[in-house]
């Protein structure tokens, strides 16, 4: 198992697995099923609510229907239908009265007044009427004579059809305590049950109606045998309940309370949950296909991350070699580009720290050197301009004179060549105390700026103010006067030297930037080297003798030059917090 988190791009492959993937598809499993579950409950409650909306929708047709029984009960005209006048009134103005009344309510298929002896005074439309009431059943005369208002229940034999009856009791004119008869209401069975049959939410969908007088499935659409018979057995057992599942159906149902009804919906499960189904397992297959993409970007997003890994192992192993010219390339942004550009800062600043421990053992090796020669080349010398001087002063000639004072000036300058060798092999100790750099750059400017202008050549300051450093003035006298008139030495032509001085995070750079004709590339490394020079008339040694004194000092620095645009000397000061 620890093989598995050896590497990087396993332990982020590991991590997304357990706290990615892993929760990912547990989350999406548990939304689906949680969401599959209420929107079951959600569907099975709208089919409910649409059950009982249809039950309701069914009472209101009764309550109209008792409404208008009410109304025409207690009407004059069809009371003093049940009278006998001696005039010979005829009923055809109640008849036309009725036959109005039923054109605006589609609901009624029939109106007839009855008497409690079995009577038929009048009945609208008037066809085969006689043959229309002998199928009442007598028994129903009967019961419907000792209430205000009776329901019949279903008449399955009767001629005009499967209907209903709706009777009130109607009282004399003159006895509103004497019943006379009844006013009947023909209403057929497909006028109440239409609203169940067309119940078709979802496909599959089928409305029944159950009537527990009959004991039978009185409107059952296309249901099949079985199902008819499953309602009749579970109707009579499960009236408390709204739904409840047979086999692959559900069924959901409600009470009709005044016509001992029980009407509901068959629906196949699959169909109503069919939906929710293929919501469920697409779901699933959506999150699927998320933790897929994720682990593939995952995967790229890995490898973004290994890969510059791989060339920061791959750098430091070429750094630690000592190939120090090797660089690491990394594509795009971010922490790790930023991290080998750091790296490759910290070759370029280790292959200069070793050209400068080169080029400081060599001019070390150089001083040595330089030291013995001096030491042995000042006797003779001094010895030899003894001679000169005195053949100077006792020449015989002219010309004898002129050649001894040839020797002697070329005598001086092979002892100041001596000077500056041992000022290099072995500078003065540095008195190291607070310097204030803008003062001294002051200084320095007053001293060599009217020199330096009659050969065209001026210095331009840019002094910020910055804290005191601990070094040796004199010395750094010294450097700065060699590097001014280096610059100006640079400018045949003349031009301006700049000395910038300004503060850094943790230390002061002193600046000297000229407009001369720069240094080859390939000459940088060699600035420093004794007896180097491209000027015909120099000795070679001053900038030899500025890296001693910068080294006794503890300055950096940094020359960056291009031909023909001019060259910079950065010196950096550190503070006395840092030094060392």
């Amino acid at each position: 198992m620890r093989y598995l988190f050896r590497g990087i791009r396993s332990k982020f492959i590991i991590i997304y697995l357990l706290l990615g993937l892993a929760p990912l598809l547990l989350m999406s499993y548990h939304s689906s099923y949680v969401g599959a579950v209420s929107l079951e409950n959600l569907s099975s409650q709208q089919m409910t609510n649409l059950t009982e909306k249809t039950a309701s929708q069914v009472n209101q047709q009764l309550t109209n229907i008792y409404k208008d029984l009410d109304l025409l009960a207690n009407y004059p005209f069809i009371q003093l239908a049940f009278l006998q006048f001696n005039f010979g009134q005829r009923l055809a103005t109640v008849e036309q009265k009725l036959l109005r009344y039923k054109a605006q309510n589609p609901l009624y298929a029939r109106i007839s007044l009855i008497t409690f002896d079995g009577e038929l005074i009048l009945t609208v439309p008037d066809d085969s009427s006689m043959q229309i009431y002998s199928k009442i059943d007598p028994i129903r005369l009967f019961k419907a004579r000792g209430v205000d208002t009776f329901t019949s229940g279903v008449l399955l034999d009767h001629p005009e059809g499967p209907l209903l009856l709706f009777s009130k009791r109607i009282f004399d004119f003159e006895d509103s305590f004497r019943p006379v008869g009844h006013l009947t209401f023909y209403v057929k069975l497909d006028s109440l049950t239409r609203y169940i049959e067309e119940l078709t939410p979802v496909p599959g969908t089928v409305g029944f109606v159950f009537d527990h007088a009959l004991g039978q499935v009185i409107s059952s659409g296309r249901l099949t045998k079985e199902l008819r018979e499953t309602i009749a057995t579970e109707a009579e057992k499960r009236q408390a309940e709204k739904s409840f599942k047979v086999g692959e159906n559900r069924f959901y149902w409600a009470h009709i309370d005044d016509l001992d009804w029980t009407i509901g919906l068959v629906m196949p499960e699959q169909a109503l949950l069919g939906s929710i189904t293929k919501l469920k397992f697409s779901s699933l297959a959506f999150s699927v296909l998320v933790a897929v993409m994720a682990l593939l970007i995952t995967l790229y997003l890995v490898r973004r991350i290994t890969d510059p890994i791989a060339q920061l192992m791959r750098g430091a192993q070429e750094f630690s070699t000592g190939n120090l010219e090797h660089r690491i390339k990394i594509r795009g942004e971010g922490e790790l580009r930023r991290l080998g550009e750091e790296y490759n800062a910290m070759a370029s600043r280790l292959k200069a720290r070793e050209r400068q421990i080169i080029q400081v053992d060599r001019l070390a090796s150089l001083g040595i050197m330089a030291a013995g020669i001096a030491h042995e080349v000042r006797n003779p010398l001094a010895g030899i301009k003894s001679c000169a001087q005195l053949m100077q002063r006792k020449a015989i000639s002219n010309e004898v004179e002129s050649l001894a004072q040839g020797i002697n000036v070329e005598i001086d300058r092979l002892d100041q060549i001596v000077k500056h060798l041992l000022d290099f092999a072995k500078p003065g100790e540095a008195a190291l105390q607070p310097v204030a750099l803008g003062d001294l750059i002051d200084e320095i400017v007053i001293m060599v700026g009217k020199a330096l202008d009659k050969q065209g050549v001026f210095i331009a300051t840019d002094i910020h103010p910055v804290p005191d450093v601990l070094t040796d003035s004199g010395q750094v006298q010294q450097i700065l006067l060699n590097l001014i008139l280096n610059a100006a030495q640079s400018m045949a032509n003349g031009g301006e030297v700049k000395i910038i001085l300004q503060p850094e995070q943790d230390q002061v750079t002193l600046s000297v930037r000229d407009a001369g004709c720069g240094i080859a590339k390939d000459h940088l490394d060699r600035i420093f080297d004794p007896f180097f020079t491209t000027r015909l008339s120099g000795t070679g040694l001053g900038l030899s003798v500025v890296h001693s004194l910068m080294k006794q000092n503890n300055i950096r620095w940094n020359v960056t030059s291009k031909v023909d645009y001019g060259t910079q000397f950065d010196l950096y000061f550190p503070l006395p917090s840092q030094e060392v």
